[in-house]
């Protein structure tokens, strides 16, 4: 097999070699992001925070509705008094006891309604802001996860086809071992020569060793990412992505896009809010508070234990109460708690402000920097790709020197290594950029492209 021939079938579609048995699943990067929004644990665990803020929102919401509770009670009493005593008050040794037994049952429910108090308001408004800032960090993560699984997948491809690159290299090595041993039958060459070309085939077949293993430990970091271990053996059918030109990207346009729709702004922005509306329910303290309250009960209170055997007979004629009530409380002088509240709300709705400030700065210099970066990248994976096809026609004209003679054997394995690590870097390169684009899109919190 030539040697051109393997590197133009480098950036081909994936055809990546498992060791399974039988035939391996499928694995697209669409299905990898989908178990991964599934199965991951840290996306798992920051959807709880929604749970959590909902239950929350809901308990601030039921501050308006009345209280309602119910109680039922039985009670017994049994005692024995001792009667008849001297002019001391000392019992006589022939006084009588006498025992009594008493009982009692009661039942009874109340409803309490809550008319007015100024901070409920704003603390169901805080709730709301809360459930906001949950939602958004639930995107937030979603964004950081698809972001690395989409990074974790173009490194699992790249290791399958370094494995591809390396197999390539070890049957030009071979090739150059059977020319070698050719032009040593023909005393055109000598025992150093083919001895160094065997090296060569040795070291390269660790070199196709080390790349399957590579591409094996790729595929579990992925499985990680997507929150099972359950990948080694698939097979991954998404290529790299296409190189293209970021220079129609502009950095202006993109902050734009992330300072409208970024999640990271949107939480920092509810915080904001829930911090404000917490300073409003802070300050409400100084103001009344107006309840309402409804009792009814009905008792009985029996000699013996009669009286629960009324209670089992509901025609029975308890007692009954009924009592209603409005109260008004002003707090006056509480210590200074409530100015207290208030100035820790107001430091921690500052401390949310200037957050959200540093939160659009570091949005900003993230993205620009990224941005960078993709640039970066594509000039890279331009010049690599130069580099390895420059590398590839030096090497075809080695190899025919080497055939006539014109030059040694050491000299031709200079330019192979070189070449190899021009088709390596050039590799390396193209995942780069691909890897880079993900974390562009996760800096911009939205899909961006040529």
């Amino acid at each position: 097999m030539k040697y051109l021939a393997f590197t133009a079938a480098l950036l081909v579609a994936v055809s990546p070699r498992l060791a399974a048995q039988g035939t391996p699943r499928d694995l697209s990067l669409d299905e990898a992001l989908r178990v991964a929004e599934q199965n991951n644990p840290d996306y798992r665990s920051v959807q709880t925070g929604v749970r959590d803020a909902s239950a929350r929102e809901r308990e601030s919401k039921g501050a308006f509705l009345p209280q309602l509770s119910t109680s039922l009670s039985f009670a017994g009493t049994m005692s024995a008094r001792r009667v008849g005593e001297d002019e001391f008050g000392n019992p006589l040794p022939a006084g009588e006891v006498r025992e009594s037994t008493r009982s009692s049952t009661g039942h009874g429910a109340r409803l309490g309604i809550p008319l007015y108090e100024r901070g409920r308001t704003s603390e169901v408004k805080a709730s709301r802001a809360d459930s906001r800032a949950a939602g958004a960090a639930v995107l937030v993560e979603r964004g950081r996860v698809r972001a690395e699984v989409k990074r974790r997948y173009q490194d699992a491809v790249r290791a399958e086809r370094l494995i591809e690159l390396e197999e390539q290299l070890l049957a030009s090595a071979r090739e150059r071992l059977d020319a070698t041993q050719r032009l040593f039958r023909i005393a055109a060459q000598g025992m150093v020569e083919v001895l160094g070309a065997e090296v060569e085939v040795a070291r390269q077949e660790q070199a196709v060793d080390q790349a399957r293993g590579d591409a094996r430990k790729a595929k579990l970091s992925l499985g990680e990412a997507m929150g099972t271990l359950d990948v080694e053996e698939a097979k991954l059918t998404t290529g790299p992505m296409e190189v293209f030109d970021p220079a129609s990207l502009g950095a202006d346009s993109l902050v734009t896009l992330a300072m409208r729709g970024h999640p990271r702004l949107a939480e920092a922005a509810s915080d904001v809010a829930a911090a404000g509306y917490r300073v409003s329910a802070a300050r409400g303290q100084r103001w009344p508070k107006l309840d309402a309250s409804l009792d009814y009960g009905r008792s009985s209170l029996r000699q013996d234990y009669d009286a629960f055997s009324d209670f089992a007979n509901p025609f029975n004629p308890f007692d009954r109460d009924l009592s209603f009530g409005f109260s008004v409380s002003l707090p006056i002088f509480d210590q200074f708690r409530t100015s207290t509240q208030v100035a820790q709300a107001d430091g921690a709705r500052t401390r949310a402000q200037e957050s959200l400030r540093a939160t659009r700065l570091a949005v900003e210099r993230e993205v620009r920097s990224a941005l960078i970066d993709l640039q970066n990248t594509f000039r890279s994976s331009q010049r690599s790709e130069h580099a390895a096809k420059l590398s590839r026609d030096r090497l075809e004209m080695a190899r025919e020197q080497y055939r006539l003679g014109a030059i040694s054997f050491t000299e031709l394995q200079q330019v192979v290594d070189r070449t190899a690590e021009a088709e390596r870097d050039a590799l390396r390169a193209r995942f780069e950029f691909a890897n880079a684009l993900a974390t562009l899109e996760e800096r911009v919190g939205a899909p961006v492209g040529a």
